[in-house]
């Protein structure tokens, strides 16, 4: 990930530059090519665990999780909790295309896990906070 920005006094280890950083990777995932790195990640993450189930974690993951699906040539499917509700599957990957703290993956994973989800993993293209934790952010497995 690149550093702040020019001029920036902001110390790499603060929230804010997090944010920063943070920004960029969505700007990045706003292109093309940033897209279809993004996408063809979630596609190898979710090959590498087995799991062809889909959840984007955020409004900025849905785009990457489309793109994967669509990228995925039949071999993915974006699951919704209802889905989850109604028996479909029980084990679903929690797609986050930028994290700084997790939140988002973990409100999923909670979300996910009432609705009746036996195993939760997860995938974040950009992790520009603090190393993430599976087990804090309610997962069974994250795939990097």
């Amino acid at each position: 990930m690149s550093p702040s920005p020019a001029g920036s006094s902001l110390n790499e280890g603060t929230l804010a530059a997090g944010v920063l950083r943070a920004q960029a990777a969505i700007r990045d995932t706003r292109t093309a090519d940033g897209l279809a790195r993004a996408s063809r990640s979630v596609c190898d993450a979710a090959a590498a665990v087995g799991c062809p189930n889909v959840f984007a974690a955020s409004h900025e993951a849905r785009g990457v999780v489309a793109v994967a699906v669509a990228l995925g040539d039949g071999d993915l499917r974006e699951v919704t909790v209802e889905d989850i509700r109604a028996g479909v599957t029980d084990k679903v990957m929690v797609v986050e295309s930028v994290a700084v703290t997790g939140q988002h993956v973990r409100s999923a994973a909670t979300r996910l896990r009432a609705a009746g989800a036996s195993w939760v993993g997860g995938v974040v293209v950009a992790a520009v906070g603090d190393p993430l934790d599976q087990t804090r952010l309610g997962l069974d497995e994250l795939a990097s």
